[in-house]
């Protein structure tokens, strides 16, 4: 019933959205400004021809321009990347053909539009996109992709997953960072070694450690293709007792040139080599998007849930690291405990344009006077359900001859059974304009501003329950922001945005965020400076400051947070290199300590990060190495590994031209010993400890990876170094082991007709 509810409020947005595409149909011939993107990836989305082109409609230039620069923001807004002058987009790129998802053949025959009534050439036209919401070098794709800015309305360019190395990197955190602290299996809690691209939630903490496997309304793709589109992918690895598995189901299409609908299902789990370790995460959305010559829409539907049992980690390290054992005989700390944690948001962010014609030359050119309204709503409930039966937390070191009675310290409520529950909705909706005073290309080519007013509800036990049930705290706030932007050709750009938050609970909330990019054409694909500065200065989430449940309590009076970071980049894309330097000072830092407290610093903490990408090639052979150093004032209060590296080394052919591509070769992890993380489970959340130095331990896979057309194969054979090096020291944190060695394959397939 819960879920049919669900999808009948997303079906009403979908109707709303499709009565207004209605109503826009026959709009005039203006179109929505063009934006900056942002883009990760070294491939590009497929082109149709421009020589067929609509009439009365310029022919666009056929070359691809990708950044090659991540936008790594706190704030969720995009780093600033050059345009050139016709498209205000970037005009550099990295092709690489071997990678594409399809070949440029031309125009598919599915995708002509057989019209009646008219003559042949008109009916073979495509059916093009006909909006300035893309740049025009994107018209003609076969597939769009794109995550969208809720904030500015802009669209940032990404890729379909198609590479091969992307497919072989099957964990999401190895996706995102060099390296990870979790709990030893797939779909566990998990936090990145890099500082800088840890997200933290403003109102659910409690999914922090699970958000890299789920979706946001700003990390959600959305798609625009001249077919059906869909990507099955599947892997599996262990024997049938221990197996973990991966699925993933991607349906989309559009319905007309402008209106496209799709759905997203993902399903990762594992049953756990040790004791107690089953894990199940699963994430669906649905959603719908509208690119319109004056309307655009985006709307959807994302679920995110895991469940997962807790075994508080082995209860001696000594198996794993000096014995042969079985890993299923190894005694645990906890015996029957479990966490679920899900978010369930709904979300609609719409803009319509008008054209004020005050300087607008060409009635079809991106030059011109141009308004926008916009509108953004968002409700989220997050929910999290501890349980655990306290009897069941005593355990025996035998090796140390010690008893421990009990896993946690505490008990408030019940010395017999714990059950923790937790509660929060979250209700979003600003309004915003945008003015393009003159041309998508000036120096100041975009104004932004918007109000908006936050919503929030915390459900959660207190001593108070007891006589009035349980408790419900509501707190709000009101919010302004303002962004400005703009260009001088393609050797400059910059943008600026700034938030504050003027009353209720977040009042005096600050965000400021500055990004500039200097290009320089001495190769081809340019040489690339970006520069950023960062203040934040914000107000702490509600469970950091007032918590209670079967183990833990507390109600601190935490003052706010405040950032200030630095940073400088060099990216040559020619070269495949991309080297940059992170800086950041924060004040009254907040943090979990040895107890699974939280706890704020008094002083200055002082983080510095420097990380290196590249990719080297030399006849058959290929490294792609990642590296990461970093250095943090205090360990005791925020403890990272001085060096982190991700080093892929591998052979590439092409056993059948333009058919069939081979790679093979070894991915090894590796990170400098340090006091890792620990985990509680009952808090839910990572935490600093001082027993146990963690690391120097090279963590090796085996891969074999075949893409035969549209469909990529892998078989992999991870932690080949297990009894060779590094003394079996495969922890990812403390008293978390990861897998003993395993073989894993299986099968990435992407269709498009």
């Amino acid at each position: 019933m819960l879920y049919t509810a669900k999808i009948n409020v997303f079906l009403l947005i979908m109707i709303i959205s499709l009565f207004v595409v209605r109503n826009q149909a026959n709009a005039g011939n203006f179109f929505p400004l063009q934006s900056d993107t942002v883009h990760t990836d070294t491939t590009v989305n497929e082109k149709i021809s421009p020589a067929d082109t609509v009439p009365d409609y310029p022919a666009m230039s056929p070359a691809d321009t990708v950044s090659d620069l991540p936008a790594d923001t706190v704030s969720g807004y995009p780093a600033m990347l050059p345009a050139d002058t016709v498209s205000g987009y970037p005009d550099s790129a990295v092709i690489n053909v071997s990678d594409s998802l399809i070949s440029d053949e031309g125009l598919p025959e599915d995708s002509l539009i057989i019209r009646k009534g008219k003559t042949r050439k008109e009916r073979e036209r495509p059916d093009t996109l006909v909006t300035y919401f893309f740049s025009d070098t994107l018209r003609y794709n076969k597939i769009i992709t794109w995550t969208i800015n809720r904030y500015l309305n802009t669209p940032n360019i990404v890729t379909p997953d198609t590479l091969q190395s992307e497919n072989m990197t099957e964990l999401p955190f190895y996706r995102e960072d060099v390296g990870v602290s979790y709990l030893g299996v797939t779909g566990s809690a998990s936090m990145l070694h890099d500082f800088f691209k840890r997200k933290q939630s403003d109102v659910f903490p409690f999914m922090d450690p699970y958000s890299l496997y789920g979706f946001t309304p700003d990390n959600l793709r959305f798609y625009n293709t001249k077919g059906p589109f869909s990507n099955l992918s599947y892997y599996t690895s262990g024997n049938k007792r221990f197996a973990e598995d991966n699925t993933k189901v991607l349906l989309t299409r559009n319905i007309n040139p402008s209106l496209n609908a799709g759905l997203y299902y993902h399903k990762m789990g594992a049953k756990g080599t040790y004791q107690n370790q089953r894990t199940r995460d699963k994430a669906f959305n649905m959603f719908v998007s509208y690119i319109g010559a004056k309307y655009v829409a985006h709307a959807g539907y994302i679920y995110n849930g895991t469940n997962s049992m807790e075994n508080g980690g082995i209860v001696n390290d000594f198996f794993v690291e000096d014995t042969v054992v079985n890993s299923d005989v190894i005694d645990v700390r906890l015996k029957s405990a479990s966490n679920i944690v899900s978010s369930d948001t709904y979300f609609l962010t719409h803009s319509y344009g008008v054209p004020l014609n005050l300087f607008k030359r060409d009635s079809l050119a991106a030059d011109g006077t141009v308004v926008y309204f916009g509108h953004t709503f968002e409700y989220s409930r997050y929910k999290r359900i501890y349980t655990d039966g306290v009897a069941d937390t005593a355990y025996v070191d035998l090796l140390n001859g010690r008893n421990y009675l009990h896993y946690y310290d505490n008990h408030y409520q019940s010395a017999t059974r714990s059950f923790d529950s937790t509660f929060t909705s979250k209700l979003d909706n600003r309004l915003f304009i945008r003015l393009q005073p003159y041309s998508a290309t000036a120096i100041i080519s975009r104004i932004d501003g918007g109000a908006g007013y936050q919503f929030d509800r915390y459900y959660g036990f207190t001593p108070e329950s007891y006589a009035r049930g349980q408790t419900e705290e509501k707190l709000s706030t009101a919010y302004v922001y303002g962004n400005a932007e703009g260009m001088f050709n393609k050797y400059f750009s910059w943008q600026a945005f700034l938030k504050y938050n003027f009353l209720g609970y977040r009042i005096n909330d600050l965000n400021f965020d500055a990004n500039a990019r200097l290009s320089l054409y001495p190769l081809d694909g340019g040489i690339h400076f970006t520069g950023r500065f960062l203040l934040d200065n914000r107000e702490q989430t509600y469970f950091v400051k007032k918590y209670y449940s079967n183990h833990f309590q507390w109600n601190n009076n935490f003052s706010k947070t405040t950032e200030t970071r630095i940073e400088a980049a060099l990216n040559v894309p020619d070269w495949n290199l991309d080297l940059g330097f992170k800086n950041s000072v924060i004040s009254n830092y907040v943090y979990f300590d040895d107890n699974a407290m939280p706890q704020q610093t008094s002083g200055i903490l002082n983080i510095t990060s420097l990380h290196l990408n590249s990719k080297l090639a030399w006849w058959l052979l290929r490294l792609d190495t990642r590296l990461l150093v970093q250095n943090t004032s205090d360990f005791n209060v925020l403890p990272l590994p001085a060096f982190s590296g991700n080093a892929m080394f591998y052979m590439e052919a092409q056993l059948v031209k333009n058919v069939l591509n081979a790679r093979i070769g070894l991915d090894i992890h590796y990170n400098s010993r340090f006091y890792d993380y620990a985990y509680n489970p009952a808090v839910g959340m990572f935490h600093t400890q001082s027993e146990k130095k963690i690391g120097n331990y090279p963590w090796a896979d085996f891969f074999a990876s075949f893409k035969w057309k549209r469909a990529n194969i892998y078989v992999k054979f991870t932690n080949v170094g297990e009894d060779i090096v590094g003394g079996n020291r495969y922890f990812s944190a403390l008293h978390y082991p990861r897998n003993k060695r395993m073989l894993r394959y299986g099968l990435n397939w992407y269709f498009h007709n």
